[in-house]
């Protein structure tokens, strides 16, 4: 596997005969969605925020659906869903910690609170479109 410039790419093709393929998040997510189904996808914390980050980037949301890469405030993961009703509960993102001391028992139902910023702005900007399990938890006024 490497990353090489698009002529050089051209030229190994040219030369060589040989079929160039191309990792991209489609063949990123079929690969873990297809390890995860088989018992293989046996991936550390580190691993699966690069994931999450990695397919979060792309414009197509509906890549996550079934994967398991939403981390949880009780330091599991839990099943990205696109569409929301697929799901059986929402993860809410609390916009403040006060929030999920209050609510301490149910660390499984809000998102780890000490993400990266940018993964937790992307997540935002998802639960933002309303089209995914994620939930923004606004604080009582």
């Amino acid at each position: 596997m490497v990353d090489a410039p698009p002529h050089v790419v051209q030229t190994v093709i040219k030369c060589c005969h040989i079929n160039v393929g191309y990792i991209t998040p489609v063949v990123v997510a079929a690969a873990y969605r297809a390890a995860a189904q088989s018992g293989a996808a046996m991936l550390h914390w580190d691993a699966k925020m690069r994931l999450l980050r990695y397919l979060l980037r792309q414009p197509k949301l509906e890549l996550l659906d079934g994967l398991e890469l939403l981390p949880l405030a009780s330091g599991g993961f839990t099943t990205f869903h696109y569409n929301a009703r697929n799901a059986d509960r929402p993860i809410y993102i609390a916009t403040s910690s006060d929030v999920q001391i209050l609510l301490g028992a149910l660390q499984d139902d809000f998102l780890e609170p000490d993400l990266d910023k940018d993964i937790r702005k992307l997540l935002v900007k998802a639960a933002m479109k309303g089209q995914c399990v994620l939930k923004i938890h606004q604080n009582p006024e």
